[in-house]
């Protein structure tokens, strides 16, 4: 399979020119003319399928082959030397254990992880199936909400009912209390007057002033009365929230005027009582009767404006409830068509799947803790014992293999490894292309007009006896790849604040965005994770449309992904 793999990796621009002719023959033509004879023309889409197959990132590099088949095998990791399994002289496999490491740390990480992961799996399974739970939560407290404000409405029309009850014996005592005549009733003078002239020889300012204040106020509070009167007149049980909610507002002022100007009155009282008592004057019985009165009238008023608030408080609450509980709802269903898959358990399936990916990472750091053979050959020294800290290459292996060395720079050389596959090619035999293995890699990398290289050493597969020591070769190393994969075109690919889009084409023609998880990719293309399913229709450019011209307005794919290293990768459908 891995010849395979390499040989369509050669013939790349033949397989770019097919993906080029595929994409063009996918452009989707859109003439609808726009509604209300503007006589336009929609735009134009290039799309691609998404389509299952193996995605291959690989790096490349150039360099001579070696004079010598001697390597140095160096540790990836440091550590005491647990074990040594291996002498000069001996013949080894390639992948042959020779040197084993203190993994002591390395395998509690991966014990950790691996608990970590079964706890996140199981807590992923409740997820799932919390979810429809949660979301039909939602949907019945909604409900509820709505029945319970409802019923806030049959509570605010009897609570209004009973205000309207008082109100008028209320502001009629109010009236009387300034404008009666209970002080001169021979005269039929007002009560304010009447109280104002009982000091008519003493300072009485203070008397005048109070009265001022409670008929200003009585005046703006029959206002409000007769009005909301006037309003209350118009409601029924039936009447909608709207108009029950308003009448509320409007009775809690009304309310609060009225139980304002009985407090002036009683202030009034109040003053011409104290006054009374400065000057040693007795007070007309009528006067206490007329406090008491309008202390029950206060009394009376303040309690029901204490309900009338309370019961606005309960519909604000009632409907703050509804408001919270249809955002609550519509975050639920962003991304989520069939209310069981929300977007928390989306990104829980992401975590998932990064924990498997992060295990599955430190295996492979644990197995880097026993040193192997990176091809076939002979030891011929062997620098470590059991006890030792490594500092420096363990064994010396002469391979009975060809050696390519290559040089990287400091960006791909991170994902070189040793024993992954290579293709070596060659500039003097250009029909010929052989794969090996990465052998070495330099730990320490060679500092060049301030460029930073690391050279690297493949074993070839199979010799050749076409190829000389100081042969001009290109390495391309593989240095991940992924088999039934779901692939995109990168420029179909839009990221906007970390989270990746694509447009997708709708039965009508219409391009809908779909948010996307992204997983590995090359110069050219993308895995898809989630999102998008096989065959799915991507837009990768837009095209302007016009009656008489057309123009490329350029990529949908702003912020396309770029790059899986210096020497680029290539999609391999079929492997």
């Amino acid at each position: 399979m891995l010849k395979n793999i390499f040989k369509k990796i050669i013939k790349r621009k033949i397989l770019s020119a097919i993906v080029l002719v595929g994409v063009c023959v996918g452009v989707y033509f859109s003439y609808n003319a726009i509604k209300g004879g503007s006589g336009g023309v929609l735009p134009q889409y290039v799309t691609a399928n998404a389509q299952v197959g193996t995605l291959v990132v690989s790096v490349s590099g150039s360099g001579q082959m070696a004079a010598s088949s001697q390597v140095d095998i160096k540790p990836k990791v440091s550590g005491d030397v647990t074990w040594v399994g291996v002498a000069a002289g001996n013949t080894v496999h390639s992948g042959q254990a020779l040197v084993r490491i203190d993994d002591t740390t390395a395998l509690q990480a991966v014990t950790n992880a691996e608990q970590s992961l079964a706890t996140s799996r199981l807590q992923y399974q409740q997820a799932i199936a919390q979810a429809p739970i949660d979301y039909q939560n939602a949907i019945n407290a909604l409900a509820s909400a709505k029945t319970s404000l409802s019923n806030q409405y049959n509570t605010t029309f009897n609570i209004l009912s009973s205000t309207y009850l008082d109100l008028p014996g209320i502001n009629t005592g109010m009236y009387n209390i300034l404008y009666g005549t209970d002080l001169d009733q021979k005269n039929g003078k007002w009560n304010v007057d009447s109280l104002i002239d009982l000091f008519q020889n003493q300072d009485n300012s203070t008397i005048i002033s109070l009265a001022n204040i409670a008929k200003s106020d009585y005046a703006v509070a029959n206002n409000k009365y007769n009005s909301s009167v006037t309003s209350y007149k118009q409601i029924t049980r039936s009447s909608s929230g709207s108009d029950l909610e308003s009448l509320l507002g409007q009775s809690i002022d009304t309310a609060a005027s009225v139980a304002q100007t009985l407090q002036d009155e009683l202030n009034l009282l109040g003053g011409v009582t104290d006054l009374a008592k400065q000057y040693g004057r007795t007070l007309p019985n009528a006067i206490n009767t007329l406090q008491t009165n309008a202390r029950n009238y206060l009394t009376s008023m303040n309690s029901d404006l204490s309900s009338l608030l309370s019961q606005q408080q309960s519909i604000n609450s009632d409907e703050q409830a509804i408001t919270t509980d249809q955002q609550n709802i519509t975050l639920l269903q962003v991304g989520n068509p069939t209310n069981d898959n929300p977007i928390s358990l989306q990104i829980s399936k992401n975590n998932l799947a990064a924990q498997e990916q992060s295990l599955a990472d430190l295996k492979t750091a644990l197995s880097d803790y026993t040193i192997t053979a990176p091809f076939d050959g002979t030891i011929s020294a062997v620098n470590v014992n059991v006890g030792d800290t490594l500092s420096g290459a363990v064994a010396t292996i002469v391979s009975t293999k060809q050696l390519a060395q290559a040089t990287f720079n400091e960006v791909d050389i991170v994902n070189v490894k040793i024993g992954q596959k290579a293709s070596v090619t060659f500039d003097a035999l250009p029909n010929l292309t052989l794969t090996g293995k990465v052998a070495e890699v330099d730990p320490v990398g060679t500092v060049s007009q301030g460029v930073v290289s690391y050279k690297v050493q493949v074993a070839l597969d199979d010799n050749n006896q076409s190829v000389k020591p100081g042969m001009s070769d290109t390495v391309e190393i593989i240095t991940n790849a992924k088999q039934n994969a779901l692939l995109i075109p990168n420029s179909a690919i839009t990221t906007r604040q970390g989270i990746s889009y694509v447009q997708i084409i709708g039965a009508d023609g219409v391009p809908i965005e779909t948010q996307v998880t992204t997983g590995l990719f090359n110069d050219t293309e993308t895995e898809i994770l989630s999102g998008l399913k096989e065959s799915d229709k991507v837009v990768t450019q837009t095209v302007a449309a016009k009656t008489t011209t057309q123009s490329t307005v350029g990529a949908t794919g702003g912020n396309a992904r770029f790059g899986g290293g210096g020497g680029g990768g290539l999609r391999v459908l079929g492997l």
